[in-house]
């Protein structure tokens, strides 16, 4: 049914973002300088946010929803706060598709690794290689410790 096909990507999509991530993103640096802090208290102060939930966003480094993120950053680039100044639905869809792309390779690598280790094993189990007709069957010694 085509009303139940689910997207293979979904699962790999963040669903939660944190500014620290997105100003790392955008800005190309490792941390969010007490300069842009400041300015994003700031900005987020006169939007009309709770000081609780801009000490959250700010010195926490909480996650929060993807729309919610949209609406923060378009806030933050009106503002003209450094970091902040592509269009923020662009901008954080880019982020998205770069993180959801990471995390399927990743999967797919384990998925490989784990497929790899079984094969190997089943190949240990049943024997390394040709053997005489007459020959009795010897059992591998393996030790797994779990």
């Amino acid at each position: 049914m085509a009303f139940f096909r689910v997207d293979p990507q979904a699962q790999y999509r963040p669903r939660a973002l944190k500014l620290s991530e997105i100003y790392h993103f955008t800005a190309k640096s490792q941390s969010v300088p007490y300069s842009v802090k400041t300015a994003v208290e700031k900005t987020l102060k006169n939007a009309g946010y709770d000081p609780d939930k801009i000490n959250n966003i700010i010195n926490n480094d909480v996650s929060i929803p993807v729309t919610e993120m949209r609406a923060i950053y378009d806030h933050l680039n009106k503002n003209n706060v450094y970091g902040f100044s592509a269009t923020g639905k662009q901008t954080i869809d880019t982020y998205i598709r770069k993180e959801t792309l990471k995390k399927q390779s990743i999967a797919e690598l384990k998925l490989e690794r784990s497929k790899e280790m079984r094969d190997d094993l089943e190949k240990n189990r049943l024997g390394s290689g040709p053997k005489k007709p007459g020959a009795p069957k010897i059992p591998p010694r393996i030790k797994l410790n779990f």
